[in-house]
């Protein structure tokens, strides 16, 4: 057992995670439960052994981790132990009093400087104390997270700084709190979804999709009006004719387009650990994690290790059970119903009732494994205290390259696996389109008559359509759509979106639309029902099988309900408006 354990709260992993894997590559090894937890063991005892036989305790001490009941009980066990307690400062938070005697290393700052003090510190037991020589409640960040966050301004303040010039006001012949109000209040309240996105940073709410996205679209308007007045694209020209950012220079315009792709650059390209270590828990992507953690035993691994199973599942989780038992013999475990070890598969189909009535093997020598994302009741919340196997991806099992170990999220959050992520986008997608075209079909009616032309009600007809695909994507999602059902849905749709799409394209070319721009929609439409029934097949363990003769409205294990579904229709819409050259 290792001599140092890692005290931190889940909030925290991806510090906790690069913190343990730099001590190992300088030779300290350390206990870190999302390493060294075995599934289907009680995460108390294990950590209480951890504890018992560590002589040295990590505390990453962040305004999460000092409120976190599991992590005050481990540092206080270990004082309690007279065990040495090390606190790593991640960030800016108010020490209790029993902890401020305690060595601290600001690791608030560069990462590499603050690991050398705590390893040197942690090779030699008598050296002095490290104390902070500022006040630990001063906000502090590492470099690179500064440097995206001042970008991150940069890019929203510059166009934002010029809002009073735009109305023509001579602000020199004004009064100093007149030219305050106009360059910095006025422009603050202008953009104040764009101060959020900075703060949201700064503050870990963004993960790195979202921040991405966020300079994606950011630097790519800008960028599309900064070549707008190039006039090189008269499209692009016409486009960009009215947008209201007449009086910012091209100088600015550029700084703000390199401003952006150097920061897309640091975050996809160069993919420094600083921002992987910022994430939040879960919302950082794989490739900054490779060849950056300890290597565990993968999936396959463990399933090849549990030897006999018996596998336990509710009337509903046959076909993911089906799937289960297959990756299980495909490693070379054996179903031995009589006295192998028990697998509990659990998914939001899973019923309250049923689960129940296993808590008798549930509390005993039993490998959970969850199938996909769940909520649990409180009568059930000692289930959190297992370790258990996250299998909500699926394809997690299949061997990888250069696989990461999985990040220990809550149950309830939704990951999907890919094929059903790519069977959500397509659904999406020709939703998005439907909506765009019921939206040509209602712009033909220019008269202020009340009375529905045959347009309209064709456009109604595309509207209910596009309603009926996002129903399916979002029923696909959260599994609530069986497997004959979604057939016979998607089947109906697509052969009839067929016809719904031919006419809503000649509505458009009527309208004077371009027909080269339409062609890949239209290839798109006709695409669709093969790629449907491309997926089928792959597709089948993610529908639950029929229910049960008994309730009709069981209470199951149902996370809360996420509402992607209508975001990507909202985002498909705007990608097939630019296809189409429908902007104007």
């Amino acid at each position: 057992m290792p001599a140092v354990f890692i005290s931190y709260s889940r909030k925290d992993f991806y510090f906790a995670e690069s913190l343990a894997f730099h001590l190992a590559a300088r030779g300290t090894e350390s206990w870190l439960d999302a390493n060294h937890l075995t599934p289907g063991a009680e995460w108390s005892e294990e950590i209480d052994r951890a504890l018992d036989e560590a002589q040295t305790v990590i505390l990453v001490a962040t305004p999460a981790s000092l409120r976190s009941p599991h992590v005050e009980r481990e540092w206080k066990r270990a004082l309690a132990q007279g065990d040495r307690l090390v606190v790593a400062l991640f960030r800016s938070c108010k020490l209790p009093p029993e902890i401020r005697p305690c060595r601290v290393v600001d690791f608030r700052g560069p990462f590499g400087a603050a690991l050398q003090r705590l390893k040197r510190l942690l090779d030699e037991p008598e050296e002095a104390s490290l104390r902070l020589t500022k006040s630990s409640r001063l906000p502090r960040v590492p470099p690179f997270v500064a440097l995206i966050t001042l970008m991150l301004a940069a890019i929203f303040l510059f166009p934002l700084a010029i809002f009073g010039e735009r109305q023509g006001l001579n602000l020199e012949n004004e009064t100093i709190g007149f030219q305050i109000f106009f360059w910095v209040m006025l422009p603050f309240i202008a953009g104040l979804v764009a101060w959020h996105t900075c703060l949201a940073f700064l503050w870990r709410r963004m993960g790195l999709t979202r921040l991405a996205l966020t300079l994606s679209l950011f630097t790519g308007l800008f960028g599309l009006y900064l070549l707008g007045r190039t006039a090189w694209i008269p499209s692009v020209t016409a486009l960009t004719r009215g947008m209201h950012y007449g009086n910012i220079p091209n100088s600015i315009l550029i700084g703000i387009v390199v401003i952006g792709c150097a920061a897309l650059a640091i975050v996809v390209l160069l993919r420094p650990q600083d921002l992987l270590r910022w994430c939040p828990t879960g919302k950082a992507w794989d490739a900054y994690r490779r060849g950056r953690v300890i290597k565990i035993p993968d999936l396959p691994t463990r399933f090849a290790e549990l030897g006999g199973f018996q596998l336990l599942h509710d009337v509903e989780d046959e076909p993911a059970a089906a799937q289960l038992r297959s990756d299980l013999t495909s490693v070379g475990a054996t179903e031995a119903p009589g006295d192998g070890t028990r697998v509990i598969l659990l998914t939001n189909r899973t019923t309250t009732e049923w689960l129940s009535g296993q808590a008798d093997l549930l509390q005993k020598a039993a490998v959970t494994v969850i199938g996909s994302a769940i909520g649990l009741p409180e009568s059930l919340h000692w289930l959190w205290r297992r370790q258990w196997i996250d299998l909500r991806r699926w394809d997690a099992t299949r061997k990888q390259k250069n696989p990461v170990p999985a990040v220990p999220e809550g149950m309830a959050r939704l990951r999907l696996p890919a094929i059903v992520r790519v069977s959500e986008h397509l659904l999406c997608a020709i939703a998005g389109l439907l909506a765009v075209l019921a939206n040509v079909a209602f712009s033909t009616n220019k008269s202020q008559s009340e009375d529905l032309t045959p347009l309209d009600w064709f456009g109604v007809v595309l509207a209910i359509a596009c309603t009926f695909w996002i129903v399916v994507a979002w029923q696909l999602i959260h599994r609530k759509i069986t497997q004959p059902r979604y057939l016979r849905m998607t089947g109906v749709l697509g052969w009839s979106t067929l016809l719904l799409a031919a006419g809503g394209f000649w509505v458009l070319v009527s309208l004077g639309g371009n027909v080269w721009r339409a062609m890949p929609a239209v290839l798109f439409v006709i695409a669709l029902p093969f790629l449907l029934r491309w997926q089928r097949p792959r597709l089948a363990f993610w529908f639950p099988a029929p229910p049960s003769s008994g309730a009709k409205f069981p209470a199951r294990l149902n996370a809360p309900r996420k509402w992607d579904a209508l975001l990507w229709t909202f985002l498909y819409m705007g990608l097939w408006m630019v296809l189409l050259d429908l902007m104007d």
